[in-house]
């Protein structure tokens, strides 16, 4: 990402805005940092989000490439990677060690974008001992005292269903 160029952010609009995107783009979308930097209020860049369809474009394409970067870094942890520790100071050489691949970096890519092949996060809640879970709905129409029907589920079995007085 390019450094932040010192833009005059009070001489109008068109400067405050550069300045914003300019820091915005340093800061990989990061808005409140890229508001500090440029000293442009988070409301006023809300605001011209909202407001300024070229601004959002602008906005959007920014957050798109900080996403890509963000996805590229992941996928150096999928894959392992070598990291440059330093230099050794007799030989001159690099110091460099391997990171292996990344389980929880492999978890979190298939549970965002393998979806669709079944790689979701799922809670199964069930009763104790891994039995049918009962619940009751209780539903009482227009707030009268009549009877409530209170309804029990598991496995639908006549007789789940019965009505109490009522409260």
């Amino acid at each position: 990402m390019a450094e932040t160029e010192q833009l005059d952010v009070r001489e109008g609009t068109p400067d405050r805005k550069k300045a914003v995107l300019a820091a915005l783009e340093d800061k990989y979308g990061i808005v409140t940092d890229a508001c500090r930097i440029s000293g442009v209020e988070r409301s006023t860049f809300y605001h011209w989000l909202k407001n300024d369809p070229e601004f959002k474009a602008a906005v959007d394409e920014i957050q798109e490439v900080a996403i890509d970067y963000v996805e590229s870094k992941l996928f150096e942890r999928i894959n392992g990677v070598e990291v440059v520790k330093g230099i050794d100071k007799e030989t001159g050489e690099m110091i460099t060690y391997s990171l292996p691949p990344d389980v929880p970096a492999i978890s979190l890519y298939l549970k965002t974008r393998g979806k669709k092949r079944g790689y979701v996060e799922r809670s199964e809640i069930t009763g104790a001992d891994g039995k049918d879970l009962n619940y009751t709905v209780t539903l009482d129409i227009g707030g009268t005292n009549n009877n409530i029907t209170t309804i029990q589920e598991s496995e639908s079995r006549p007789g789940n269903q019965e009505s109490l007085p009522g409260i």
